[in-house]
């Protein structure tokens, strides 16, 4: 007996090449993996968008605080300022004589020819700063003189441990000569 084969498909099917058979194999996996691609891009999206917001979110915050930040920094240089002037004022108040009777003791010696332009004090250091005319003696005799009676008043030699004098300047005015000088009362 012969065996007798008939194609009822006379077109002929080509033969798959071997590429495409490994491809064949193969595309579940890369449909799989691009797949993953996909999912992992979404999931880190998602996480980026949530970390893009908690950070918008503490952002907001943060120029809340920043504003109040500098509320406080304001309230810092204004305590740090009163702190400053209290303690001008307790020193002041601390010492020994007080500025009105420093005052009444400098007017007591100062010489007629003799005239002050400033009185301050301020850091444990009296100024002097005045001017002096020519009368019965020397402007500089007088000077001299006047910073000798204030190292004699004991409310000056109680407070101060250096009253001297710093500088001086001849000068005129309205012509006449006059002696332009600073005195020092420092602790």
């Amino acid at each position: 007996m012969k065996k007798i084969v008939i194609n009822l498909n006379p077109a002929q099917i080509p033969e798959e090449s071997p590429a495409m058979k490994t491809l064949g194999k193969y595309i579940p996996f890369i449909l799989a993996a691009a797949f993953m691609a996909i999912l992992c891009n979404l999931l880190l999206f998602g996480v980026i968008n949530s970390f893009r917001l908690s950070y918008a979110s503490l952002e907001k915050t943060f120029k809340g605080m920043s504003s109040q930040q500098q509320d406080i920094q304001k309230t810092d240089e204004t305590l740090a300022r009163l702190e400053k002037e209290k303690k001008d004022y307790v020193v002041m108040l601390k010492n020994d004589a007080s500025t009105a009777q420093l005052m009444a003791d400098t007017f007591s010696v100062m010489p007629k020819s003799l005239w002050l332009r400033l009185f301050s004090f301020t850091n444990d250091t009296l100024t002097l700063e005045g001017s002096i005319i020519q009368m019965d003696e020397d402007q500089m005799t007088a000077l001299n003189h006047f910073v000798k009676d204030l190292n004699k008043i004991p409310s000056f030699t109680n407070n101060f441990k250096n009253i001297s004098l710093k500088n001086y300047r001849k000068n005129r005015a309205q012509g006449t000569e006059t002696m332009d000088f600073r005195i020092e009362c420092s602790k």
